[in-house]
């Protein structure tokens, strides 16, 4: 694989777990802010462009939702909180059942 694309994807990885571990702070109150929930969103929005690049489908899907649920601002109920935080844990999932070596995706074409 191309030593770049194997340098973005390393950089990728890394960048992910670090904003699911700002996302968790962001998240862990009881009522986040507004701010916290935008910061949150941004950050999803950044593992989903990252996913898409890579061809990471529903790591994709995942962070789209999870975005979307973030950009509404208001949680009528500790229960929808509770669903983004479920939403979350199972993204994390997905990420951490990467490959650190890309070649090891069956998603990125090398030609």
């Amino acid at each position: 694989m191309d030593s770049i694309l194997t340098r973005a994807y390393s950089v990728y990885l890394n960048e992910s777990v670090q904003h699911l571990q700002e996302i968790q702070t962001l998240l862990s109150s009881q009522k986040p802010s507004k701010e916290e929930l935008t910061r949150a969103a941004v950050r999803f929005h950044t593992i989903r462009g990252g996913a898409g690049f890579f061809g990471l489908t529903t790591i994709l899907q995942l962070a789209r939702a999870l975005e979307e649920l973030a950009k509404q601002k208001e949680f009528e109920s500790s229960e929808d909180l509770n669903h983004l935080k479920r939403a979350l844990a199972q993204l994390q999932s997905e990420i951490a059942t990467l490959p650190l070596d890309p070649s090891e995706l069956s998603v990125i074409r090398t030609t």
